[in-house]
């Protein structure tokens, strides 16, 4: 009977300090975990002091905070309720080109972080202006234009990131686009001027005419199924060019024959055959 005693009662004491252990381990958890959250959403480690911007030259400082105050809202919700604005762990580490398209200026927005110094600084890099397209306004049965005509500054990736107006001379060429008819406002801002496959040969053919120094009287889009562009000059040929392929090749066949004698009594030299030129 003793021993019987004795045993049930060390039973008992072992499952005491069974129950104490695992309350101790409960609580070391709860104070590791109010610690934890402490730190990361009360203390002043994390907390943001300053937001930098930087890079930007044309898109006002208060737009690219707009945006990066968008972009924290809809990609970093929970954090933002859990943390708040004020604690850098809320921000967002980038901004992908996608959520860019309000500003069409903006190629690309970075953001770093530095803890300690508690700042979020987000590098603006703008869209380089590198030639100008206008969408021409379709004709009507006797010849005269149906709408208005949008001018848009591009860049070399061909995206439209702001209003311009129509240019003549080699300064900086405009693309006439006859092809697509009139635009509608703003609403091409931020859209490619050509499908994607098209662009760069577009750029290889403007760049081959910045590099020719001819005298460029117009370049001109007339049917995008022809996949030509056609390039009017004032005192020479009509320049005709492919954009099935890039046309780099060309500049030495062109100035070749710029070098010639009766250049300037040609009719035409085409370009839209690969690695081959035809003159008349």
């Amino acid at each position: 009977m003793i021993e019987d005693f004795l045993s049930e009662k060390h039973k008992r004491k072992r499952k005491k300090r069974r129950q104490f252990f695992w309350v101790a381990v409960v609580i070391v958890i709860v104070i590791v975990i109010v610690i934890v959250a402490w730190i990361f959403i009360w203390s002043p480690v994390f907390r943001l002091k300053q937001i930098v911007i930087q890079g930007e030259n044309t898109v006002p400082s208060s737009t690219v905070a707009s945006l990066l105050q968008e972009n924290l809202a809809q990609n970093n919700g929970f954090a933002l309720k859990l943390l708040g604005a004020g604690n850098m762990l809320a921000w967002p580490d980038a901004v992908v080109s996608s959520e860019l398209a309000s500003v069409p200026q903006v190629a690309s927005l970075t953001v770093t972080k530095n803890y300690w110094y508690h700042t979020v600084t987000a590098t603006v890099a703008e869209r380089e202006p590198f030639a100008i397209w206008c969408a021409m306004p379709s004709l009507d049965a006797s010849g005269d234009p149906e709408g208005e005509e949008f001018c848009y500054w591009f860049d070399n990736t061909g995206t439209m990131f702001a209003d311009a107006f129509d240019t003549e001379g080699n300064a900086i060429f405009a693309v006439h686009d006859y092809a697509e008819g009139a635009a509608t406002g703003t609403a091409a801002l931020g859209s490619k001027i050509l499908p994607d496959f098209f662009v760069p040969n577009l750029i290889s053919i403007l760049n081959v005419l910045k590099q020719s120094g001819l005298n460029v009287k117009e370049i001109a889009l007339e049917d995008l199924s022809l996949e030509q562009v056609n390039v009017s000059t004032y005192d020479g040929p009509t320049i005709y060019f492919s954009l099935r392929f890039p046309s780099d090749v060309d500049l030495p066949v062109l100035q070749s024959l710029m070098a010639k004698p009766g250049f300037d009594n040609l009719q035409y030299v085409d370009f839209t055959v690969e690695n081959r030129a035809f003159y008349k």
